[in-house]
């Protein structure tokens, strides 16, 4: 927002025990502020200061009563004060003409003040009258309404005239009556004829409960209580002269509760107890104007550039003939609906450029169309432009930057309240009829910008209870093409819950919003609210495909590539198309069959070559297949692609989650024995990826088709150890071992031996560098048989030369002060507690400080403890581990022949 003049300050007024405010006006440069008990006087501003203050003494509010009513002399000078008691207060300001400082500067006219009491009167009131109404002053008298319909008159000397009744014309004695004086004016809501009505003051008297002044006008508007409001003009000698005040007119209502005037406009408003206020027009004889309410304030259309959007730089405003309830902008165009249905089109011609820099003219705003529809159908809820397509698939520009008339839009759209959605001609008024239970729709390039709409042909969508549904308008017999995309898919989790709330058809999405239960917070189950987004990028890509417009579609889809959402709606795509070619797999074969003809290019063809542009071509094909039954794989990789050529290429990019998913499209298209030699290399690049939760699941693939293997054809089996024995893939590492391998190795069949073979060079390489924490993840997520192979190389890989030196590099590569590194010690040392593997116990139970398992593994080996006592004095490096050899040698000191001679240094 901006700020013209200021911004909200607050000022402490201390009213004492009540809140309420009895006069809060501005003159001038100054506030004053008029509270029950006190009267404070302010600056009124940029600097918020109390000039001056005055408190009425205990003694005058327990007799005279608070203030009830106030009034500020025109020339700032004089302030009186009515109170609850009818006692007139009299107070006079003055300024000390000394300009305050503020901030080291000095402010003019602006210097402190004193108020000082100068009258109290008590208010004479005949019989049994009582002040009813405010107050209004001019220059030299002050004027206030009486429950018996008259009004009093007081100077500022507080000098009380006589009080008066209101007289009018009508009443006049010495002159006949016409219909012209004392007229009634009723507003249109209430007059039932033309005829003028007797005037309230010749029936009988009602109480004034509120009188404004207009000093520029002359004019005196009194409100009675019987809700009759008499204008009344007012001498030159202002309200001195009670007997030059008449009444003029009177204005009936049925619930008039206030009045004010607006001098400049000449305007008169009443605010009604219903809401609602009625304007009056003074310099029409009180013509009613309109009635106005918090939801009704009459309508004008704003025109302000995008970048600013405050009335400082607004560029015009035109007034509407009335409510509108239907709008519409495309470009230069604007369309606003009038009930019924009146149909009025705007063009706007703007000079210069819409931007900071310069200062731009709306030179122009015509009325280009204008359309009364005359039917029996429900009113429209919503209207949109529909663009007219050119060559280029954009409308045409001049060079000043507006559209060309020739181009403005003869089409529209129109959702009536029935929830029938149609197309108007604004040429011929014809409207022709799509579909009904409609409840929103969208046109997706309805407003145009370089960045966004690609699509020659316009399109639109529509939800209803059918979902969502896209239209496809185009030239022939049947021009609107509709078709459904939001299918019930479990699988790709397209909710049709979903509710659409926005459309953002430059990335294809739908947002919109579900709901949901919620078990959290409640003690009962409820219901909440959750925004979801709906991807149709797919369906206006397979719109392009399918008038063989492959450049615009890979353009669309380039706008979306990044986007999150994007290889989800590559694989919808994909998966659509492919669905809907299996379904008509046997309609084009017969109509192949029948007529001969060669075959054209297929929309799945289509769809290939598009998504071959985009790297996730390799994930969105494999992911459709295993979505798919796997029958149909022969016509989806004969469209995409052989399957080990996209196994090779996603293996050469190192895309290897990707291509362990193309394994089951081999073996089903290419044979099992083909499958598992590429799961063997592929199982071989995980492990040197450290990739062992992917290589698990290629090490159980590997086996379970290994022993269906063995169960296949006779001449699969004898092809397979020809073709298996090219599985021996080397490793990074030599094995050192190789000759103890146990004969259980051997007995394997070929397929599983492999497999083996390979995981245990993996396990040697790991054990042989030490590297323990992808050792633990590598037997973890293989589920190899860590026990058998530390029992197979207990002295190979897996042994331990020198215990210092392995303590030494073990503790650099666990790095112990981390939890999951404790974590996969306490792993292992089970492991090599349950095949009695000693060196590695020390080692590993010495760097978790197990003592509870060096004691008792020292407890029955002397000699070890003694080793082990020396060994780790004698390095400095293990300064650390002397705390645990003292809590060793406590334990250990019940063994009787247990003689320490190098005792460890504390």
């Amino acid at each position: 927002m901006y700020m013209a003049y200021g911004w909200p300050q607050s000022i402490p007024l201390y009213p004492g025990d009540s809140d309420r405010v009895v006069l809060l006006r501005v003159l001038g440069r100054y506030l004053l502020a008029v509270c029950p008990a006190s009267l404070h006087l302010w600056s009124a501003a940029h600097h918020k200061v109390r000039l001056a203050r005055l408190d009425r003494s205990p003694e005058s509010l327990a007799a005279h009563g608070d203030n009830a009513h106030s009034v500020w002399s025109p020339d700032a000078k004089t302030v009186a004060v009515l109170t609850s008691s009818f006692y007139l207060y009299i107070y006079k300001l003055q300024f000390s003409g000394k300009p305050l400082i503020i901030g080291g500067k000095p402010q003019p006219g602006l210097c402190l003040a004193s108020i000082s009491q100068i009258i109290v009167e008590k208010v004479p009131l005949a019989n049994d009258a009582f002040i009813t109404s405010n107050f209004v002053c001019d220059s030299k008298s002050m004027l206030l309404g009486l429950s018996n319909g008259h009004l009093q008159v007081i100077s500022w000397n507080a000098e009380f005239s006589d009080s008066f009744k209101l007289g009018c014309s009508a009443c006049s004695s010495n002159r006949t009556p016409t219909v012209g004086d004392a007229l009634v004016f009723d507003p249109p809501s209430l007059r039932e004829n033309s005829d003028a009505s007797p005037a309230p003051c010749c029936t009988g008297n009602s109480a004034i409960i509120h009188v404004e002044l207009s000093v520029k006008l002359r004019l005196l508007v009194a409100l009675y209580s019987g809700c009759q409001i008499g204008l009344c003009a007012v001498g030159k000698k202002g309200l001195k002269q009670t007997s030059s005040i008449r009444v003029e007119r009177w204005l009936n209502t049925d619930d008039a509760m206030c009045t004010s005037v607006a001098s400049d406009q000449q305007i008169l408003a009443v605010g009604c107890s219903r809401g609602v206020v009625d304007l009056y027009d003074l310099a029409e004889n009180a013509r009613h104007i309109r009635t106005i309410s918090l939801y009704d304030w009459g309508y004008e259309l704003l025109f302000f550039p995008r970048y600013h959007l405050d009335y400082s730089s607004l560029l015009y405003r035109k007034s509407l003939l009335g409510r509108p309830i239907v709008m519409d902008v495309f470009q230069d165009y604007i369309l606003v609906t009038y009930s019924p249905f009146d149909v009025h089109i705007f063009h706007v011609v703007i000079s210069g450029e819409l931007s900071p820099a310069s200062s731009p003219v709306l030179q122009q705003l015509s009325t280009v169309r204008e359309l009364s529809i005359m039917s029996p159908k429900s009113p429209p809820v919503s209207m949109r432009f529909i663009p007219e397509p050119t060559d280029e698939g954009k409308p045409k520009h001049d060079t000043n930057g507006s559209s060309d008339l020739s181009q403005q839009p003869s089409r529209c759209l129109i959702l009536r309240m029935n929830g029938e959605l149609s197309v108007l001609d604004m040429d011929d008024g014809h409207e022709q009829s799509l579909t009904n239970s409609v409840e929103l729709f969208w046109v997706t390039c309805s407003q145009y910008e370089e960045k966004g709409n690609l699509i020659k042909e316009v399109s639109w969508l529509d939800y209803g209870h059918k979902g969502m549904q896209v239209w496809y308008p185009s030239h022939g017999e049947n021009p609107f093409k509709q078709e459904d995309f939001l299918q019930l898919d479990p699988e790709l989790e397209f909710d049709r819950e979903v509710y659409p709330l926005g459309l953002l058809p430059n990335v294809g999405v739908v947002v919109g919003i579900s709901q949901r239960m919620s078990f959290s917070t409640a003690e009962f189950p409820c219901f909440e609210p959750s925004p979801q987004a709906q991807t149709i990028l797919h369906c206006l890509l397979r719109h392009l495909l399918q008038r063989d417009k492959h450049e615009e579609a890979l353009r669309l889809a380039n706008l979306s590539a990044e986007k999150p959402h994007f290889s989800r709606c590559l694989e919808w795509l994909l998966f659509t198309v492919f669905d809907a070619e299996i379904s008509s797999q046997s309609a084009s074969k017969n109509q192949l069959s029948q007529k001969n003809e060669p075959a054209k290019k297929s929309l799945l063809d289509k769809t290939c070559d598009l998504l071959r542009n985009f790297p996730e071509y390799m994930d969105v094909v494999v992911s459709v297949a295993r979505k798919t039954d796997g029958r149909h794989w022969a016509d989806l990789f004969h469209a995409a692609g052989r399957s080990t050529e996209m196994f090779e290429e996603c293996f050469q990019r190192r895309w290897y989650r990707t291509a362990a998913c193309y394994i089951l499209v081999i073996a089903k298209l290419e044979g099992p024995a083909v499958s598992q030699y590429c799961a063997l290399r592929l199982l071989q690049a995980t492990l040197d990826e450290s990739l062992y939760e992917l290589a698990g699941e290629l090490v159980r693939f590997l086996l379970r088709s290994g022993r269906d293997f063995e169960n296949a054809s006779t001449d699969s089996e004898k092809l397979s150890p020809r073709f298996l024995s090219y599985f021996q893939l080397r490793s990074p590492f030599k094995r050192q071992s190789s000759d103890l391998r146990s004969n259980s190795m051997k007995e394997l069949s070929p397929h599983i031996a492999s497999v083996m073979n390979i995981l245990e060079n993996h396990a040697s390489y790991l054990m042989s560098g030490k590297e323990l924490s992808k050792l633990v993840a590598f037997v973890k997520g293989t589920q190899f048989d860590l026990v058998e192979y530390l029992q197979r190389e207990r002295l190979g890989s897996a042994r331990l030369e020198n215990f210092a030196s392995a303590l030494e590099l073990i503790g650099q590569k666990l790095q112990m002060d981390t939890l999951q590194s404790r974590l996969d010690a306490e792993f292992l040392l089970a492991h090599m507690c349950s095949v009695k593997f000693k060196e590695w116990i020390v080692v590993l139970a010495t760097l978790l400080r197990r003592a509870e398992v060096l004691v008792d593994l020292f407890r029955h080996d002397l000699r070890l403890w003694k080793a082990y006592n020396i060994t780790l004095q004698s390095h400095d490096v293990f300064r650390e581990y002397l705390d645990l050899l003292n809590t060793l040698e406590e334990e250990l000191s019940s063994v009787s022949d247990l003689t320490l001679q190098n005792r460890p240094v504390s």
